[in-house]
């Protein structure tokens, strides 16, 4: 999970809402209504789920797998159910992000997307896990400083956890606890995800391995562009971890001019 600014609202998204409205739509039950949405005006939300998948380059907004188009959702940050008469969040663009199906898609052979090791409970992340949750204590991307708040640890039988980094949340003036509890209701460090930044950790430290020099900054800028660096708008799998990955070779205003996030 890193930090994302929130995208505008596409027209064609504003004018479904409203002719939506128009037709009575708010009067239903706040679950009942967007479902009632999505069912009434499919374009708009497509133009939303397609200015969300752009404006996140192609990854699910808080575990940061790759997209596919049977595996993702529009996430309300604050919940649909928690809607009053005097505000609702239901249409509130800047309330949405683009997240994947938390490992629930059980018709997918990837391994990113659904796990039944050791069960689908425990691989469950993301919005799937969040539910209706929201409080206080829960921190949007749209929230996060630049730099990654957490810190990577590498288990060889585990995987790959994230941890919170006190020294950046510090100079951020973010709670660590916060941000834990954050980790914890989005399930970010379940098995699925841990086995999964493991590879990429891997993979990262095998390129390492065929540099004849790794003080070849030359060569380091390199890798790190192949990992980072957006392809037709679009950035690969789990890139905080291989953020965090490179922090070791590169400076940080490096990796965020690589990023570009």
């Amino acid at each position: 999970m890193h930090k994302l600014v929130p995208p505008q609202a596409p027209d064609v998204f504003a004018k479904g809402v409203a002719a939506f409205i128009l037709n009575g739509g708010s009067r239903l039950a706040p679950n009942r209504r967007w479902e009632a949405f999505r069912n009434e005006q499919p374009e708009a939300y497509k133009a939303a789920r397609d200015q969300l998948y752009g404006n996140q380059a192609g990854l699910c907004a808080y575990c940061e797998i790759k997209l596919a188009t049977n595996n993702q959702q529009i996430e309300h940050i604050i919940p649909k159910s928690m809607s009053l008469p005097d505000r609702d969040d239901t249409f509130e663009f800047s309330n949405f992000l683009l997240c994947c199906r938390g490992g629930t898609n059980t018709s997918s052979p990837r391994p990113d997307e659904y796990s039944t090791d050791p069960s689908l409970a425990v691989n469950r992340s993301c919005g799937e896990k969040k539910g209706a949750y929201f409080g206080s204590d829960f921190i949007s991307p749209c929230h996060l400083p630049a730099i990654p708040v957490f810190e990577l640890h590498y288990h060889p039988d585990d995987g790959v956890s994230f941890k919170v980094d006190p020294e950046v949340c510090a100079q951020h003036a973010i709670d660590p606890e916060k941000i834990e509890k954050t980790m914890d209701i989005l399930g970010l460090n379940c098995p699925r995800l841990k086995r999964n930044r493991k590879v990429v950790w891997n993979m990262i430290q095998a390129e390492l391995n065929t540099l004849p020099n790794r003080e070849d900054e030359y060569a380091i800028k390199e890798l790190a562009e192949a990992h980072l660096a957006p392809v037709n708008g679009e950035c690969p799998p789990y890139v905080t971890t291989r953020f965090l990955y490179l922090m070791s070779f590169l400076s940080v205003p490096q990796l965020l001019g690589i990023v570009k996030w």
